[in-house]
């Protein structure tokens, strides 16, 4: 029997498919940092509207202390044997871990918070005496996770698209540089997701993450990208939209405004753009997600990164507008989490050391 704790971010975790039916060879914990942040002082770039911000729309160095803390005290509660279907103690200093998108990040940034090296943030020590110097995770299954980065971040703040981004803070998405919070100045998620695969041009987080470290992490790395059976009338219905807000505008070959590149391209056709041509889910880079193209990885074709990506959603919630199937759905990333728990960490062509 084992632990295995899934990272994402939502109102209620959104995990329910990664759930192992009537199964007691896992027990399954979820961890939500999307709650709203207190003492939180500024942030950058600034917006015309912001009402409470929360927490993923920070980066690791906010996430990845209390992302393991939450670990530290779920993995006590198993071992005394609470959650487990016999209710016995178990011996356990480890877990399997499964994270989407920026979840995968504060997973692998946990490496980084304590006191031991490469520690950069405090927190309960990784690497500390229950684990017996062997770090508290076992394995790590990341969906859709860019650990090379994501043009879209670094587009969304790169200075050239604050009508997107204003126009998105209207229904509480929040792409941030940074956030002061107690007197801290914290990376935001955009910030720390900012890269591209194609110049190997990455924020100072992921530098961090991926350099050479003396512990390494097994890591299996699911990828999917969007093809032409994930297009959609919806997109195109968001994008009209988008466009007449933040887009070119001409009027009889008269040019108006000249449109910001994110709203310019908010279309089916236009969007591998963002990314240089190169095939993402829509929001990661594949390059990114399997961690260049030479790295083992489990690929979907034809899926597209999650929730918030598929279909119109609703008024306080708009998604982007792709036909699924997305990478949390049951028929796409579960099972191939599920054969990946079941799979050694010592199956090279399923899990990869990672720093």
């Amino acid at each position: 029997m084992s632990l295995t704790i899934s990272v994402f971010f939502g109102p209620n975790g959104s995990t329910q498919c990664l759930e192992p039916d009537s199964s007691t060879q896992f027990v399954v914990r979820t961890i939500d940092y999307s709650g709203i942040v207190p003492n939180l002082t500024g942030i950058t770039p600034a917006y015309i509207r912001v009402p409470p911000v929360r927490g993923n729309v920070l980066g690791v160095a906010y996430n990845a202390p209390n992302v393991l803390g939450e670990l530290v005290k779920q993995l006590k509660i198993f071992k005394q044997g609470s959650s487990a279907p016999t209710n016995l103690p178990v011996a356990a200093v480890q877990v399997d871990m499964v994270a989407h998108s920026l979840g995968g990040l504060i997973a692998r940034g946990m490496a980084l918070v304590g006191t031991s090296a490469p520690a950069r943030y405090p927190g309960p020590d990784f690497y500390g005496a229950p684990s017996y110097g062997k770090g508290y995770l076992h394995k790590l299954i990341t969906l859709g996770t860019p650990h090379l980065g994501t043009n879209l971040a670094k587009r969304t703040i790169d200075g050239n698209n604050v009508c997107v981004r204003n126009l998105s803070s209207w229904v509480g998405e929040y792409n941030l540089d940074s956030a002061t919070i107690g007197g801290t100045k914290y990376p935001g998620a955009t910030s720390d997701q900012a890269g591209d695969p194609t110049t190997n041009s990455l924020s100072l987080t992921l530098n961090w993450l991926n350099s050479f470290h003396t512990h390494t992490i097994p890591t299996a790395l699911i990828a999917a990208k969007y093809e032409e059976v994930n297009n959609s009338v919806k997109i195109t219905i968001n994008g009209d939209i988008v466009k007449a807000k933040c887009g070119t505008l001409r009027v009889g070959g008269l040019l108006l405004r000249r449109g910001e590149f994110l709203a310019d391209n908010y279309s089916f056709d236009n969007w591998k753009k963002i990314y240089n041509g190169e095939p993402s889910d829509v929001i990661v880079p594949y390059a990114s997600a399997t961690y260049s193209p030479n790295r083992y990885f489990s690929p979907l074709d034809g899926v597209v990164h999650g929730p918030g990506t598929v279909g119109l959603g609703n008024p306080l919630d708009p998604h982007i507008g792709f036909m699924g199937p997305q990478l949390l759905d049951p028929n796409a990333g579960p099972g191939q989490v599920f054969r990946l728990l079941n799979t050694h960490v010592h199956d090279s062509k399923s899990f990869v050391s990672m720093p």
